[in-house]
């Protein structure tokens, strides 16, 4: 579940069940308990929902996977030339900063 029905908040993680009646829906179903931190909804994930697994925040979308470390070691390996990395771009150094002294 990725947002609180009550608030639209991205805060929300899955619930411990507390009764028998939940226990028993659990087992026969694949629906789970959630609670919200921000408002403190709790309930059922309504059906067509994202689910998050447990202990996974849904606040934040997962960083990309960094694709560029497999594509070095593939052309490594084919003794291809490797491309750098796309946005690090190697600078010059930078010029250090003249001093000049103070007539006294």
């Amino acid at each position: 579940m990725d947002t609180c029905p009550a608030c639209g908040s991205h805060r929300v993680f899955r619930s411990r069940t507390r009764t028998r009646f939940e226990r028993l829906r659990r087992e026969l179903t694949s629906k789970r308990p959630y609670r919200c931190h921000a408002c403190g909804w709790r309930g059922w994930a309504p059906e067509g929902l994202l689910v998050a697994a447990d202990g996974e925040v849904a606040d934040v979308p997962p960083a990309p996977p960094d694709l560029h470390a497999i594509d070095s070691a593939l052309s490594k390996a084919r003794g291809e030339p490797v491309a750098p990395e796309p946005g690090r771009r190697k600078r010059p150094p930078a010029a250090k900063p003249s001093r000049k002294r103070r007539a006294k």
